[in-house]
């Protein structure tokens, strides 16, 4: 090939048409094409972009070509191989990056770079084998955190803090949809808390205790505590399963013992008493006439309380639950209404009972609630039927009973 031929061979990869036919068309590398040219595989890439020629992504390159090693597997005594030879060449002052950070310009660059691609294992479950899990995980074990034995300066918290504070917080102005809520519902159920059953120990508890001393919270987080719940009610369905969650749990001895000494000495403010006395109690009752009314006869007539003890078998007729004569069982007006002397307004119901009706005397929804339970569960006793909001333990206690008595009027 004569110099003039070389010459023009050397320069023709700046024709666009050429340039083009051999990387587009014919899908030829620009190492190739350097090595045709006699020049570098730089100087081709400058001059695709220089002629703007569309250049492959390293995905599109790759298309097509099958890897050396592809379905091989590597022998155990060349993996051991790799793995020693590898040792240490990556690790502290060997690392390329030891010491360096990405400047910002970087950082945005490999985050638009990013955008958009979504990770291969994504929305996928059961992607690793068991026994890929238990390398994993093993591989992880005995491993020391960068962070153990070392803490944060008061400099470094405070910059943390001012970064994920108000607008820079990723959760700011956003909420769960209530999809999203429902989802996390049910991947939670029958699932337990990790400390569920755990105690802190007396050290742990210590550590926390002198951690928060001396610390004063802000006047806008005690205002966001504060008005936290303000005007909020919970639903009926809360209060019923905040109701089922604490029924027959007790107060251990102990716990009566600390909340006692808490508040030995301690007294009501001026102003908290003003709250809590008078019409602005929450069990104030504007009709207050009603309750101290004086009781009619029949609410004194023995041999109908006895009738109506009878009835009932001796239990609440709220909840079922067994009553002992004499001892925190209350002859109970329905309606509230004590100048009402009817015999059907008359119940037994046990301490609990009577103390959660007569607080919610006061407020018409509750009080007309509870009126039409009892209505209800007199009439399905008189009827010789069961309550169905009893509970399924006080239901079979009491139907025992009544077949007993059947028994015994039959003989």
């Amino acid at each position: 090939m004569s110099d003039a031929v070389m010459i023009n061979m050397e320069k023709i990869y700046q024709n666009r048409d050429w340039l083009y036919e051999q990387y587009i068309n014919l899908r030829k590398s620009t190492i190739k094409i350097g090595k045709e040219c006699n020049t570098s595989n730089t100087v081709i890439g400058k001059w695709l972009r220089k002629l703007n020629i569309p250049i492959r992504t390293i995905s599109e390159a790759n298309k097509g070509h099958v890897t050396w090693n592809k379905d091989k597997e590597l022998s155990d005594e060349h993996k051991k191989k790799l793995s020693e030879s590898h040792k240490g060449k990556f690790a502290g002052e060997n690392h390329p990056m030891f010491g360096k950070h990405h400047s910002d310009e970087s950082r945005k660059l490999n985050s638009e770079h990013h955008k958009g691609q979504i990770p291969w294992n994504k929305g996928k479950i059961g992607v690793y084998s068991s026994e890929t899990l238990e390398k994993m995980s093993n591989s992880l074990k005995g491993r020391i955190s960068p962070m153990k034995g070392k803490h944060h300066t008061e400099e470094a918290k405070q910059k943390n803090r001012e970064k994920h504070l108000g607008e820079n917080n990723y959760w700011y102005g956003r909420k769960l949809s209530d999809a999203t809520k429902k989802k996390l519902s049910e991947s939670h159920k029958g699932k337990r808390a990790f400390n569920y059953g755990k105690h802190l120990s007396e050290e742990t508890k210590k550590k926390i205790g002198e951690g928060n001393k001396g610390k004063i919270i802000s006047e806008e987080t005690k205002k966001k505590i504060s008005e936290g719940n303000k005007g909020k009610k919970a639903s009926e369905i809360t209060k019923r399963k905040l109701s089922e969650a604490h029924n027959g749990k007790k107060q251990s001895d102990e716990s009566k013992k600390k909340i006692s000494a808490f508040r030995k000495g301690k007294k009501l403010s001026k102003e908290t008493k003003a709250k809590l006395s008078g019409s602005n109690n929450y069990r104030w009752n504007p009709n207050r006439t009603e309750r101290y009314a004086p009781y009619g006869e029949n609410f004194f007539d023995e041999k109908l309380r006895q009738e109506k003890w009878n009835l009932q078998k001796g239990r609440d007729l709220l909840m079922g639950g067994k009553l002992e004569w004499g001892f925190r069982s209350h002859f109970h007006h329905i309606d509230y209404l004590k100048y009402h002397d009817e015999q059907d307004n008359f119940c037994w119901l046990n301490n609990i009972s009577h103390s959660k009706i007569t607080g919610y005397q006061s407020n018409p929804i509750k009080r007309e609630y509870y009126k039409q339970i009892l209505q209800k569960n007199l009439q399905l006793i008189k009827a010789n039927k069961i309550p169905k909001n009893w509970n399924k333990k006080n239901q079979d206690l009491f139907k025992q009973e009544m077949q007993i008595q059947l028994k015994l009027i039959l003989k």
